[in-house]
């Protein structure tokens, strides 16, 4: 519904005003057939939402996950202690192949960002931001199962904040809004969840938390437009509606026919990953198959197509639901149908404290926060967090109980010996 009401704040935002900013027309102002596009596109993936309960079991509001280890101070620190360093080193060794110091002070961060697109950043830190994240999202859900106490819980959250310190580091470091923007909505949806689900709170108080986590993002974001090179406000202010309702203009054009992709039909807007990934393509050849390029080939192409429809060409996005309706067209709903399937299964996994679900449903929710942007939900990201999941999985499988308190079972005997009624939630991942 946020997504949503973004959306409808972009249709009903004035022309005069969108062109004086972003010097191209407006095709988006109060146009039908787009606000029937996104409608029935959102209306579609709810469907699936709601259908996926089919497939999985929620908790009661009185029967929450709780979680049981041996040592559990110990059990959190060393997942979050390896991502954090590494994460680390390879900003460091970033540092080393390109002067990021001076290349920020002079406030040419394009060219930091230019080079991540062209592939000579991602052997360097590509998996470094997508563990660290993926880390921090688990073990800030874990550490509430396990309820934390005193010293244990102190040291525990200043390990946490330098973790999450290291990465928004590393992303404004690389100038890349990418993989800032979901570390801090998804543990702002990680802790609105806790304070919302797990305890008893103020509306106020949530409203106060929403809106801190939105100036946050805001702030950082104006920051890294800052590092690339704008200096005033008003290049701040264009920046900022550009990376937003901007997106929904383009879509306007690729439902209206006035742009078109040049690899649009081909799949490749569909999951960035199948591109990405070389030594995918090296044993399938699915480039040489479908006509598709590398990626920064596919990136550049963006921008012609942009600049050949009349819009200015500063700004590629076309939202998600645009890139997805260049290869499929109006079988988007359908797409995002199934999309909602898989959305709903991972919330229930989240709720029910599951490894996949704590690991994967951030990233999910980002991506529909985030629906404005790009179609990032089957990129690169995605499938490093799905193998950091497994990872995590099997060591939750070693080392964690998880338990609820409405049951009479558990996993383990010594355990249900300890804890009186207690009942296993589940360890499937």
């Amino acid at each position: 519904m946020l997504s949503y009401c973004g959306f409808l704040f972009a249709w009903l935002f004035p022309p005069g005003l969108y062109t004086e900013y972003i010097r191209e027309p407006d095709l988006l102002f109060m146009d039908p057939q787009t606000l029937l596009f996104y409608t029935v596109c959102v209306g579609a993936f709810l469907v699936g939402v709601r259908f996926s309960r089919l497939f999985g079991a929620l908790p009661s509001a009185t029967s929450q996950p709780q979680a049981f280890a041996h040592n559990p101070l110990s059990y959190l620190l060393v997942p979050l202690f390896v991502a954090t360093l590494y994460c680390f080193m390879s900003l460091i060794v970033l540092g080393g192949q390109i002067n990021l110091v001076a290349l920020l002070a002079s406030q040419h961060g394009d060219a930091i960002k230019t080079a991540g697109q062209a592939g000579q950043l991602e052997q360097t830190w590509g998996r470094a931001m997508p563990a660290l994240t993926g880390v921090l999202w688990w073990s800030l859900s874990r550490a509430t199962q396990l309820q934390l106490k005193g010293t244990a819980k102190r040291i525990f959250y200043l390990s946490f904040f330098i973790g999450a310190g290291v990465g928004i580091l590393t992303c404004v470091a690389t100038v890349d809004r990418t993989n800032l923007t979901p570390i801090i909505l998804g543990l702002f949806i990680v802790h609105l969840y806790r304070k919302t689900h797990m305890t008893k709170t103020h509306v106020t108080r949530l409203v106060l938390t929403s809106a801190l986590a939105a100036t946050i993002v805001v702030g950082l974001f104006l920051l890294l437009s800052f590092l690339r090179g704008a200096l005033v406000l008003r290049l701040l202010v264009t920046s900022l509606l550009g990376y937003s309702i901007v997106s929904y203009n383009r879509m306007a054009a690729l439902l209206g026919g006035t742009m078109h992709y040049a690899y649009e039909g081909r799949g490749v807007y569909l999951s960035r990953y199948l591109l990405q990934d070389g030594k995918l393509n090296t044993v399938l050849h699915l480039g040489s198959t479908f006509g598709w390029p590398d990626p920064f080939g596919l990136w550049q192409t963006e921008f012609s197509s942009t600049m050949a429809a009349g819009l200015n060409p500063s700004f590629i996005w076309s939202g998600a639901f645009g890139y997805i309706y260049s290869d499929i067209g109006w079988c988007t709903p359908l797409y995002l149908y199934f999309l909602g399937l898989l959305v709903g299964y991972l919330w229930s996994s989240f709720t029910l404290g599951k490894t996949a679900g704590l690991v994967l449903y951030p990233w999910m929710a980002f991506c529909i926060l985030v629906w404005f942007s790009t179609n990032f939900v089957f990129s690169t990201t995605f499938v490093q967090l799905c193998e950091f999941a497994l990872a995590l999985h099997v060591y939750d499988r070693l080392l964690l109980r998880r338990v609820r308190l409405d049951s009479g079972t558990t996993d383990s005997p010594r355990l249900a010996a300890g804890l009186g009624t207690t009942g296993f939630v589940g360890g499937n991942f």
